[in-house]
């Protein structure tokens, strides 16, 4: 399944997350927090899902304004957060830089 932050733009750079969950998860959000080559703060970017039970992949794309980049460019680090409804995290995962800021 494709999410982009501007659905009708596809141009941009998509993170592609698979997931392997046991049960559906209903009401639940992506969060992705990016650190772009042109500015030095993390931006939030909230994309809502369902994930089903059964090895759902989606595409996340940060698309038009949200990345204006183009397609050569890459994030500097990020952090990707599924949140169920009230806000748990299912699953998290992020970059080595994201791990480990500069000093």
């Amino acid at each position: 399944r494709i999410l982009r932050t501007h659905a009708d733009t596809r141009a941009g750079f998509y993170f592609l997350v698979r997931l392997a969950p046991t049960t559906a998860v209903a009401n639940a959000r992506f969060e992705l927090q990016v650190i772009r080559p042109d500015a030095p703060e993390p931006k939030t970017f909230t994309f809502s899902v369902d994930a089903p039970a059964t090895g759902p992949v989606f595409e996340l794309g940060l698309t038009g304004a949200d990345w204006p980049g183009g397609a050569k460019a890459r994030p500097v680090a990020w952090k990707l957060a599924l949140l169920a409804a009230d806000g748990r995290v299912l699953a998290e995962q992020q970059s080595f830089l994201w791990e480990n800021p500069a000093k």
